[in-house]
């Protein structure tokens, strides 16, 4: 169904969008993909500049006319910036061919009187003569009237059937130098992962030029990727200039549009896309990042990212987000070696405060390694003092960071911090965040009396998302699921929130139903769950509809002692990318243990593995936080059967540190992982 989809969707954009006056022509043998090497010039920086603009505006140009396909030119320009300049041919012959690009484009750009002589060639990568040249002689300031020219002149030669056609840069991209400056600008600010200054470049480049599709695309994608809502005037403005955008680019916005598509089918569109256009930095991105942030929770692993971050790594060195992914993974992982490089990676690539989590990062490395230990509360308070200034560009993110701990902090001095001055100091920009913070990590510790008391003042607060509101009941519920408290107090705080549930928004209503419906499973009062699940059950919304179901599963998992139709339930639901996030830590650890104990070990990890997705958000951070503990457990004991010592290690050690010493509800398991540590030392 998803690869008939994903046909539609390149259809879609290599066809019904295709420019009238291309049409699919052959072109001679080695010329099929192009890449456009910046030119190399002994002339001013001016003359510096024009060279790499002909990188964008010769690719956008010739990029699919007839069969002929240009690489990605940001590709191109990320990773020249690593070679000799003037590039030699011999390095752009190698960097072409590990782009996938069939010839390159290459030659010089020099000061001839008023003018500018453009001399190029179009070479195989794999060594021979030219496939074609071609001089130039046009003002400097005309890029427009460059590339068309340098454009015109390299179909000609390549041309196999008919009539070469002469495409105008004004009719794809944009012939204002203003605008491409400023979208050019946008592309390095995007790299640093400074994206507010790159959007406010690329709304420069489209005020410069509003039919300048590309520039309108980045702020769609800058939006998107920073899960940030989308811009409607920004989608309309696209959807009137699709057909402007180069192929690749159309195909990624059909695929990032589809609806009604699954996280699992969108995902397998991604990696189609990047299958089909390599050298497509995004393409590779968007592949690669659901893995890391979602997939997880759905069975896939981590790990399956780490093909995308590597190849984005080859494409677009500078990356300061695939650095940042390439330190999520390596902190799930474990992996404290290549932790380091990506902290290091991240910090110098996103130099301004949005880098600040790899240089937090470096700074605890940089301790561990000189000192031989981990670094103190008082240490991380002064790691942590800095992202003040990120506080206070997003006062939002206090309750993100003062949640759980950055990539390799050590938890325990990270809660000193959090509940001390320092902390204090850093949350009191949006007090109910901090409050939020506060009582998701006393929840996660296992003190969910205290848990109870520190959110409940949250359910008040009308300007807060139902998430917060909401977060008292949920810790009340793991409370008593976990018997730290009693079921008549998770009742009471179910009866004291279903006031304010009617005023919630949709994913709140639902979650108020799921917690009425898991008292009664903790309560075991059969006909107050059949009372509950019966509109669910019977919901047009998927959502809801599983969450019924898997509410009937739950009791006959409790009270039953039958883990069979939860697994059902919960399998059915994964194969569609649909995951109800409250129940996860409830649910999961049920299955991780009955999989282990019939000795389906690849079926506990798989059911496991949700705490290693990384969240970017509140919600899904706070779910994680609350109850994380009870899955780390089961899959310690999981590694242990599988025979996996240096995995049962990660996982007990994961446990330890999320749980305090001095509390009951997780005493037995803490002995048995501080004995399995010692045995593995």
């Amino acid at each position: 169904m998803m690869i008939a989809a994903f046909s539609a969707v390149l259809v879609a954009a290599g066809v019904a969008a295709a420019r009238a006056w291309r049409p699919g022509r052959a072109v001679a043998k080695g010329a099929e993909v192009i890449a456009v090497m910046p030119l190399g010039t002994t002339g001013d920086s001016g003359l510096v500049r024009l060279g790499r603009d002909l990188v964008v505006t010769v690719s956008t140009n010739l990029d699919g006319v007839g069969t002929l396909r240009a690489v990605d030119p940001m590709s191109v320009l990320q990773r020249s910036r690593e070679l000799p300049q003037p590039i030699p041919l011999d390095e752009a012959r190698k960097l072409a061919a590990d782009l996938g690009a069939s010839s390159v484009v290459h030659g010089s750009v020099i000061p001839d009187g008023a003018q500018v002589r453009v001399d190029i060639g179009l070479y195989p990568v794999g060594g021979g003569d030219p496939l074609a040249r071609s001089t130039v002689k046009l003002p400097a300031a005309d890029v427009s009237a460059v590339t068309d020219s340098i454009s015109v002149a390299l179909l000609r030669q390549v041309w196999r059937d008919g009539k070469a056609p002469s495409p105008y840069l004004a009719e794809v991209a944009t012939a204002s130098g203003e605008a491409l400056r400023a979208f050019l600008e946008g592309e390095a600010l995007l790299e640093r992962f400074d994206v507010p200054n790159a959007i406010a470049a690329y709304r420069r480049a489209t005020a410069a030029d509003s039919m300048f599709a590309q520039a309108w695309f980045r702020i769609a994608n800058a939006l998107s990727i920073t899960v940030q809502p989308a811009d409607t005037a920004v989608e309309r403005r696209l959807d009137a200039l699709e057909g402007r955008l180069p192929e690749r680019d159309r195909a990624l916005r059909q695929v990032a549009r589809l609806r009604g598509q699954t996280i699992l089918e969108r995902t397998e569109a991604y990696g189609a896309l990047a299958a089909r256009y390599p050298e497509y930095y995004l393409a590779q991105y968007r592949a690669g990042d659901p893995y890391v942030h979602e997939l997880p929770r759905v069975g896939r692993s981590i790990a399956t990212a780490m093909p995308y971050l590597e190849r984005l790594e080859a494409l677009a060195p500078g990356h300061a987000d695939n650095a940042q992914h390439r330190l999520m993974l390596a902190a799930v992982l474990g992996d404290s070696v290549a932790g380091r490089q990506a902290a290091a990676d991240f910090g110098a690539r996103a130099p301004s405060v949005l880098g600040i989590a790899g240089r937090m990062a470096s700074a605890s490395f940089a301790i561990m390694d000189s000192l031989h230990r981990l670094p103190s509360a008082a240490e991380v308070g002064r790691i942590y003092e800095p992202s003040a200034e990120l506080f206070a560009l997003y006062p939002h993110l206090n309750a993100l960071l003062l949640m759980a701990p950055l990539y390799f902090i050590p938890t325990a001095a990270y809660d000193s911090m959090v509940v001390g001055p320092v902390g204090a100091r850093l949350g009191a920009g949006h007090a109910p965040g901090y409050r939020y913070a506060l009582g998701v990590r006393e929840a996660g510790r296992g003190d969910f009396a205290a848990a109870v008391a520190t959110l409940a003042p949250l359910e008040s607060l009308a300007a807060e998302p139902s998430d917060a509101r909401l977060s008292a009941l949920r810790a009340a519920l793991y409370g008593a699921w976990t018997a730290a408290l009693p079921v008549t107090e998770a009742e009471a705080v179910v009866r004291r929130v279903g006031g304010i549930c009617p005023s919630l928004d949709r994913n709140g209503q639902l979650e108020c139903r799921w917690a009425e419906g898991t008292v009664a499973v903790l309560a075991g009062d059969r006909d107050r769950l059949d009372r509950i699940t019966a509109p669910l059950v019977a919901d047009t919304q998927p959502m809801a509809a599983f969450v019924g179901r898997s509410l009937r599963a739950l009791w006959a998992a409790r009270r039953d002692g039958d883990v069979a139709p939860l697994a059902a339930e919960e399998d059915a639901a994964m194969a569609r990318g649909l995951v109800y996030l409250p129940a996860l830590p409830i649910v999961r650890p049920l299955l991780v243990k009955a999989a282990r104990e019939q000795r389906r070990l690849a079926d506990a990890e798989r059911y496991a593995m949700w705490v290693d997705a990384v969240s970017t958000s509140v919600r899904p951070l706070a779910v994680h936080q609350m109850l994380q503990a009870a899955t780390w457990i089961e899959r310690a004991r999981t590694a242990v059967a599988a025979g996996d010592a240096e995995a049962a290690r990660r996982h007990y050690d994961r446990f330890l540190a999320a749980t305090y010493p001095d509390l009951p509800v997780w005493q037995r398991d803490r002995r048995e992982a501080r004995q399995a540590m010692a045995g593995r030392r």
